[in-house]
């Protein structure tokens, strides 16, 4: 459960991390 919760946060972090270099693309 701990593996899980871990992977599925870091998922999160990744497609959150993207979702902000495309907005600054996108302001750019």
């Amino acid at each position: 459960m701990t593996v899980k919760f871990t992977s599925a946060m870091k998922f999160d972090i990744e497609v959150f991390d993207r979702k902000i270099k495309d907005f600054n693309i996108w302001w750019l």
